[in-house]
């Protein structure tokens, strides 16, 4: 190997290193839901995410029915009640060892990963299990409202939703992720880019990731390449009060952070941060319910009570959310519901346009699914917003100026200091997919303003898989009426005003509501894993945690800047950490 191609391997190396077999820190498992709060029952508590803006669009028949989204994640139960009759394919995720060339497979407790359990099975040692962190990301999203025994349940969002389901991991309680164990002294890592490249083949319109793990310098091509064709990422932040960046930049060397993905802070019914990540972090985008929610208390129970479901379930609520809006406006590219998004929040609605929040803490503000589901997209530009504006701020700071500007073909070695603190050069195709958007939206301006007609051909998305895209001139002639030309936007304008104010959530669901609406199956990709041998357990199942910990709340989370390593205070000797976080930002959005 040469002193080049060595040196373009450090970096993934120590991330995957550092990262621990995946390790999967989905987000909360630290999904903090022993902060249990039974104060009401299933039916009256926990459900605010389901507001009448939810069940307005139900009434319209507005339920994600013809819209595909992916869900990666933890193992399901996949006969839980609430996932009978839902229309999800369940996989077992590839993964690829260290050095990114032999494939390899991910063993927790000396069992090997399966695409899904049944209610009561054991795995790695432990159970029996009736829930997961895998299965209550589903239930937010398709859930049918009914538990075990008839019990209510999570009501989801977007029942009529088609979900490709990736297993990735699985952890044995509520907040703590497992590692895969090493096979062949290798130590898995997700192969994102067959999950990304299938959602794009597949026309996944939504990704959902409530998780946040380190990316290889190789992932970094299908994550542009999922932006390329508007898919929607959702991934939210971790759930810690340590701050995090103070712009808003995107980091490519993380999932949840990658420019262009919705990242989310978790909030309470109020419309106030959660307790468990009430902190600033710039590169949050925008708040979405999560905390005083329906949770299991553990995962062999099957009751739920009201908790913290902390912002793997605000990421999983948002995702069915714009799920609802992708099926509402099917004129309407990704990237202008993304648009829509940001533009229509309760804080964007309070100043008269686009906000984002001075302090780093909300981001753009609360999502107002009303103002989501009413206020038409398809005028807005079919630009990335959350990738614009990361690319523009990126090349106003110091130490991020050059991250997207990068070519492998004269930098091969990326940009930075430290190995651990290199952002490879393939980022240089984040800030090349920006301009690529950019310029595709001009020219859809300049043939509306020609009067040239589907003008809408020449935009990002139209041409995601056209090379001669680029290259293509508007025509003349009269362009006929249509949602794609309603109103003249120019590209973003990105501006900051002060103030806040809350965002109150309509209370629960009515559980006659779901009855007459759910005609849905299950299928499976595959043959579905036979139960294996059940085993005696106690009322929680054994915490097997190779990797690091989390408590109730978590208390883990990712590095402050400049830090490079996650502080972590339960991590044993010989124990990876999260992946490094970029050195310190300043904010550039004024």
């Amino acid at each position: 190997m040469s002193i080049k191609e060595d040196a373009r391997m450090r970096w993934p190396r120590a991330v995957w290193r550092m990262w621990m077999s995946v390790m999967t820190t989905l987000m909360a498992l630290s999904i903090v839901v022993m902060s249990v709060v039974p104060q009401a029952s299933a039916s009256e508590d926990g459900l605010w995410p389901v507001n009448d803006a939810v069940r307005r669009a139900w009434s319209q028949g507005i339920d994600g029915s013809g819209v595909k989204v992916t869900v990666i994640d933890d193992m399901p139960i996949a006969d839980h009640p609430d996932l009978q009759g839902a229309d999800i394919t369940y996989s077992v995720a590839s993964f690829y060892g260290m050095d990114r060339k032999e494939p390899v497979y991910c063993s927790i407790g000396g069992q090997r990963l399966q695409q899904s359990l049944q209610a009561g099975d054991t795995f790695g040692g432990a159970g029996p299990f009736y829930s997961s962190h895998g299965t209550l990301m589903l239930q937010w999203i398709v859930g049918s409202g009914k538990g075990y025994e008839g019990k209510p349940d999570v009501r989801g969002i977007a029942d009529g939703a088609e979900i490709d389901f990736h297993a990735i991991n699985f952890s044995m309680a509520p907040g703590m992720p497992n590692a895969c164990s090493a096979v062949n002294g290798s130590l898995p890592g997700i192969n994102f880019t067959d999950i990304l490249q299938n959602s794009v083949i597949e026309n996944s319109r939504v990704v959902n990731m409530s998780f946040g793990v380190g990316l290889a310098a190789d992932d970094i091509s299908s994550f542009v390449s999922a932006l390329r064709h508007g898919v929607i990422m959702v991934s939210g932040r971790a759930n810690t009060t340590e701050a995090g960046s103070d712009s808003l930049t995107g980091d490519p060397r993380a999932n949840n952070y990658f420019p262009g993905v919705v990242t989310v802070n978790s909030m309470m019914e109020d419309g106030s941060l959660a307790p468990s990540s009430d902190t600033a972090d710039g590169n949050v985008s925008v708040l979405s319910p999560g905390y005083g929610v329906l949770v299991p208390a553990a995962y062999d129970y099957k009751d739920v009570s009201t908790g913290n479901g902390g912002t793997s379930t605000a990421a999983a609520v948002l995702s069915a959310y714009v799920t609802l809006a992708i099926q509402k406006w099917p004129k309407a590219t990704g990237n202008q519901i993304l648009q829509s998004l940001v533009r229509n929040t309760q804080e964007a609605a309070a100043h008269g346009g686009a906000w984002l929040d001075p302090e780093h803490r909300i981001g753009f503000g609360r999502v107002d699914v009303d103002r989501l589901l009413t206020v038409d997209p398809t005028s807005y530009p079919d630009i990335n917003p959350i990738l614009e504006i990361q690319v523009k701020n990126a090349a106003k700071n110091s130490v991020t100026k050059d991250w997207y500007t990068q070519d492998c073909g004269t930098n091969p070695d990326g940009v930075g200091g430290a190995a651990d603190d290199v952002v490879p050069c393939e980022a240089g195709l984040i800030g090349k997919e920006y301009e690529r958007q950019k310029a595709a939206w001009a020219k859809v301006k300049q043939c509306r303003s020609d009067g040239g007609s589907d003008c809408m051909r020449y935009s990002a998305t139209a041409t995601a898989d056209d090379e001669e895209g680029a290259s293509q001139t508007p025509d003349d002639g009269s362009e006929t009426k249509s949602r794609d030309s309603a109103v003249g936007v120019p590209t973003w304008a990105w501006w900051v005003a002060g103030g806040g104010g809350l965002f109150v959530v309509a209370g629960g669901v009515a559980a006659g509501v779901i009855a007459s609406r759910r005609r849905r199956r299950t299928s499976y990709r595959g043959s579905h894993v036979q139960p294996v041998r059940s085993v005696a357990a106690g009322p929680r199942p054994p915490q097997y945690v190779p990797g690091p910990r989390s408590s109730y709340p978590s208390q883990s989370g990712y590095p402050m800047p400049g830090q490079g390593a996650a502080r972590h205070d339960d991590i044993g000797a010989g124990q990876a950490a999260p992946y490094p976080y970029p050195g310190s930002q300043t904010n550039d959005v004024r």
